[in-house]
């Protein structure tokens, strides 16, 4: 069996479900995943929670399109799932930003970083030349990056090694969150250089528009 095929009846056997009820769950999943990054540094099975968590929101929102896909619903059900889905992105960044572990900065720069990231991917749908997912911080690869850096985090912290640096001069520490949260930001800039690209290519290839 094809994998379009396992997707059409994995979806078929669902669609008594309203995608509604997915979409609302899989925000609810958001704030609960936010909320436990304020006291993961404490208590450090939160990271595998979190990690779980987002692993499931994933199936969560691959189940939700694959059951309106089936269901064939009209544009509602598909307007209710991006405005729950961009809050359960602000739930989870901002949990990052805030956490014990992760320089106010760096986190405040990675959350902006996301946020731009999924309105440029919409702009070319904006300019009528459709959505744009190129780059790798599609939502599938900024979730599995998210999940890398928060286990490297755990296992560092279980053997006693939260940090990986500490800076004499001024006393600060920076974790292996701190490190990821950089490789976030230069690849969602990377991210939107690439969509810029491709809707300029897009945009140019359309004689009814100009660039």
């Amino acid at each position: 069996m094809s994998f379009e095929g396992f997707k059409r009846g994995y979806a078929d056997n669902l669609k008594f479900i309203n995608p509604n009820i997915l979409s609302v769950l899989a925000l609810l999943v958001s704030i609960e995943t936010g909320y436990y990054f304020l006291d993961a540094n404490k208590q450090k099975f939160l990271y595998i929670w979190i990690v779980v968590l987002l692993l499931f929101r994933l199936i969560l929102n691959w189940t939700t399109k694959a059951i309106m896909e089936a269901r064939e619903d009209g544009a509602s059900k598909n307007v209710y799932y991006q405005i729950a889905d961009k809050y359960s992105e602000l739930f989870i960044w901002g949990g990052f930003m805030v956490s014990r572990l992760t320089n106010f900065y760096l986190g405040f720069f990675t959350l902006i970083s996301m946020v731009l990231v999924g309105i440029t991917g919409l702009i070319g749908k904006a300019q009528g030349v459709g959505c744009v997912k190129n780059g790798p911080m599609c939502k599938l690869g900024r979730t599995l990056l998210l999940v890398i850096i928060l286990l490297v985090e755990y296992f560092c912290m279980k053997h006693g090694r939260p940090f990986m640096i500490f800076d004499l001069e001024t006393g600060k520490m920076f974790s292996w969150q701190d490190l990821g949260a950089v490789f976030l930001i230069i690849l969602a800039q990377l991210t939107i250089f690439i969509r810029i690209l491709e809707i300029r290519k897009r945009i140019q290839s359309d004689e009814s528009k100009k660039w």
